[in-house]
């Protein structure tokens, strides 16, 4: 996982974790995951084109 990718989705887990009573074991897979799966996903528009997200 990239590091702008990692900061990006961690500065609103934190923010979010104010709000929830997830353990500290919890908190730290999510902040430091072992792995990450990107993918793309084609969607075809009304108009008839294909953009990939």
């Amino acid at each position: 996982m990239t590091d702008s990718l990692l900061s990006d989705a961690t500065q609103p887990l934190e923010r979010a974790l104010k709000y929830t009573s997830i353990s500290e074991d919890a908190i730290e897979s999510l902040k430091f995951p072992k792995s990450s799966l990107t993918v793309s996903i084609p969607v075809q528009i009304n108009d008839g084109s294909l953009k990939v997200f």
